[in-house]
This record gives C-alpha cells, structure tokens and sequence, in this order.
C-alpha cells in the first residue's frame, strides 16, 4: 500500500544468505507464539503501528515508516531470540549491516531505515536524494525505485 506520488521512495536489498533457514518462517512464528515472553506484546504493538504506517505512507514520511519498519522488524526478532529453543535468523553480516545503517544515520548522513523478515536479508527503506550515500556505504545493496 504505497500511496500514488511517492515516486523517490528506495527499496535496497542487501542479499547476505540465499540458503534456506533450517527453521522456517511458519515454524519459527509457531515458536515464538508458544515460546517468547514478548510475543503477545509485539502483536499488540503490530496492531498500533499499522494505523501509524498507513498515515506515514499517505504523508509520504519516510522518517516516521523507516522508524515504524525498523522497531517492528527488530521487535519480530525479538520475539524469536526470546524463544525456547532461541532462534536467532540473523548473521555477523546482518549485525553490520544494521550498525552501518544506524552510523548513517546518527551521524546524519541519511535517512535510510533497514527491516528484516524471517532471515538475515536486509531490505533498507530510503528516498532518492540518499541513494548516492547507499551506493557508497552499502554498495552490495540491489536498489529499486518504488513507482506508485
């Protein structure tokens, strides 16, 4: 749901595995679900962030949905970590990834967010004018121009 006219939002996508997860997607959220102390708590905070995004994405805030984005990927990983057996999806190269990414950013360099689904790929959310600053600290990033 990416709102008309929000023709300068990025999508990068930064391939770190391609094998397959010894534990899947669907497996890993039963896990969680049955397992993780903060499991309840992230759905719960899932169902207040959709309304947030939907208003982010109309206004075309890139700030408020890479922060929604970003909180509610690591919150899903937390649920995971916090499962029994833990899972964690993540690599060192995913860890780095999210370190240079918060670098950029602290040091307002650019307004980039990552999120990460149920692996160690990392799919980072900026606009247009932070694309050179991508390309040059995160060259490994495939970058697709969002057209809505």
């Amino acid at each position: 749901m990416v709102s008309k006219g929000w023709d300068n939002l990025m999508v990068g996508v930064i391939v770190v595995s391609d094998e397959s997860k010894d534990i899947s997607s669907r497996d890993g959220m039963n896990l969680a679900k049955n397992t993780s102390p903060f499991y309840k708590a992230w759905v719960e905070k899932s169902n207040v962030d959709i309304t947030k995004m939907k208003s982010a994405i109309k206004a075309h805030d890139i700030i408020t949905v890479g922060e929604i984005a970003e909180s509610n990927a690591l919150a899903m990983h937390v649920t995971a970590i916090t499962s029994w057996p833990p899972l964690l999806y993540w690599s060192e190269q995913t860890i780095s990834i999210m370190n240079k990414v918060w670098k950029l950013r602290n040091d307002k360099q650019a307004d980039i967010y990552f999120t990460i689904d149920a692996g160690a790929n990392v799919f980072l959310l900026f606009e247009a004018k932070d694309e050179a600053i991508v390309r040059k600290y995160l060259p490994q990033a495939k970058i697709v121009n969002v057209l809505f």
